[in-house]
């Protein structure tokens, strides 16, 4: 839901709609109201999220592993 991410990312509720429609723009999530609450919206992430995300998450790894040491 836009308001916990909103909560877990310290945005605004506004940015993080605005960030997720971005990333909705893109294709990398999934943005759908609950069918039995129109005030809830569930935020998944979609195959090319998951993808893109792996693929961050390769590049990042060696400064990670350097950090870490």
């Amino acid at each position: 839901e836009p308001g916990e991410i909103a909560e877990a990312l310290h945005m605004c509720k506004g940015a993080a709609s605005r960030a997720i429609s971005g990333l909705e723009g893109k294709g990398y999530v999934s943005n759908k109201r609950d069918a039995d609450d129109f005030r809830r919206n569930f935020v998944t992430l979609t195959i090319a999220g998951q993808k893109y995300l792996d693929r961050l998450e390769a590049r990042l790894a060696p400064a990670k592993t350097k950090a870490a040491a």
